[in-house]
């Protein structure tokens, strides 16, 4: 595996069947070299190195369902078009369906700092006036379910890890990826849970594996870090991600580290 000549000096050989608590301490080496303090989260133009113009079309009265049911909110539909003329990506229009009629641009600027091959499936967003305080995902949609639609960052870093959802739903050899062999074997695997949450199940872990991507893609870094604590659920997910996106899509969106640490 590359990383163990990019890792020289600073993981032993031994390092990818080392214990987690060994692989944190070789990891916190890494982000030593340059990285932040811990592996980045948040998700905004800085963290992804990604942005693109955004336009909204003019919010239109209409009647949507709540999740899950039928019709029961009174809101406002707004075509929100990103366009991806600077990164020359493919042009993408969500329809965001919210109570009123000014929020719909929050949605837009937390899209607007994730690059398409994460978002390319999603076609319709809800804000569905309940007091669930969940978001949910599917192949193509994302349901907000909140009373109020938070600003654009917490919808972009939740919706960094429901976007996971959407990916792994889009596979186009089964009904869910973080389901498949492949990724079963990766999580097993690795030494370590992405995060508690995402320890719960493989559902959730895929989801938090892709809002730790998306997150990190601008700090080379920080991308070395999560290549060096999972490297299994890395290669399995950078197999899947360029499956849907075309040879080293994966790549594309990030700089490697290039020079060996001493």
């Amino acid at each position: 595996m590359k990383m163990r000549g990019v890792l020289k000096g600073i993981a032993t050989d031994e390092f990818f069947s080392e214990s987690a608590s060994d692989q944190a301490a070789a990891l916190r080496k890494v982000l030593s070299n340059g990285g932040s303090p811990e592996v980045n989260r948040d998700v905004n133009a800085d963290a992804t190195g990604y942005s693109t113009t955004y336009k909204l079309s003019k919010s239109k009265k209409t009647t949507y369902a709540e999740y899950s049911t039928d019709g029961s909110v009174k809101g406002y539909r707004t075509a929100v078009t990103l366009n991806n003329s600077l990164t020359r990506q493919p042009q993408q229009t969500i329809n965001v369906y919210t109570t009123q009629a000014d929020e719909a641009e929050q949605v837009a600027k937390a899209y607007a700092v994730i690059p398409y091959e994460f978002r390319q499936y999603i076609t319709n967003i809800f804000q569905t006036n309940n007091s669930a305080n969940t978001f949910n995902t599917g192949k193509d949609m994302m349901a907000i379910r909140m009373n109020f639609l938070p600003k654009n960052g917490q919808i972009a870093m939740t919706g960094a890890h429901e976007l996971g959802h959407s990916l792994s739903f889009n596979d186009a050899n089964s009904d869910d990826y973080s389901h498949t062999q492949a990724w079963t074997d990766a999580v097993k695997a690795d030494a370590d849970a992405v995060s508690d949450y995402g320890s719960s199940n493989n559902d959730e872990g895929f989801a938090e594996f892709t809002q730790l991507v998306i997150s990190s893609l601008s700090n080379p870094y920080d991308i070395q870090a999560i290549q060096t604590m999972y490297p299994h659920r890395w290669a399995a997910f950078e197999t899947y991600f360029n499956s849907l996106n075309g040879d080293g899509a994966l790549e594309k969106l990030y700089s490697p580290v290039s020079t060996p640490f001493n």
